[in-house]
């Protein structure tokens, strides 16, 4: 269960920037970063899994820098959709 602490800060920090536009920096500027690069950042996974669903962010902050950029790289380069849907969801 979360605190009435982390409900507040996560509230804030959602109330901070709206929800268009935080799909528009991720599909906009994170996005384009992410293509260039080949991989993701954790804070770029982060503000990803913030967005798409909060309830699993503590999972994804358990998950180290290096891990996250290796899987994610991987993942990229897979060519069938489904079975790089498969893997990440993995």
């Amino acid at each position: 269960m979360l605190s009435k602490e982390e409900i507040q800060d996560l509230i804030e920090k959602y109330n901070e920037v709206s929800y268009a536009e935080r799909e528009g920096r991720l599909f906009g500027e994170i996005g384009k970063n992410i293509r260039n690069r080949g991989y993701l950042k954790k804070k770029e996974l982060l503000e990803i899994v913030r967005w798409k669903s909060a309830r699993a962010i503590r999972k994804a902050e358990a998950n180290p820098e290096d891990v996250i950029e290796k899987i994610t790289k991987f993942a990229f380069e897979i060519d069938n959709e489904e079975v790089k849907i498969r893997f990440l969801h993995h």
